[in-house]
């Protein structure tokens, strides 16, 4: 029988494999202000809608995985 520290340690390493697998092919999530609408609405008037002041109106934001390789590519880009 396999050590269970063994077994957390495979386990994270799988879900992390998991998570990264999921942000290549997604690296966009809906924006958590808005809900993924683009617009936000005043709680006075329900008519009155702006956009969205985290995601521009976009709906989308970009997820940390994909926030964090991104800068990394950049730096690296801008040490040539």
């Amino acid at each position: 029988m396999h050590d269970p520290t063994t077994l957390a340690f495979l386990a994270a390493l799988a879900g992390g494999a998991i998570y990264l697998g999921h942000v290549a092919l997604w690296p966009y999530r809906p924006c958590p202000a808005c809900h993924g609408t683009g617009h936000q609405t005043s709680p006075l008037n329900p008519r009155a809608a702006r956009p969205c002041h985290a995601c521009g109106g976009q709906r989308l934001r970009p997820r940390l995985a994909y926030r964090l390789y991104r800068n990394h590519r950049d730096h690296k880009e801008n040490q040539r």
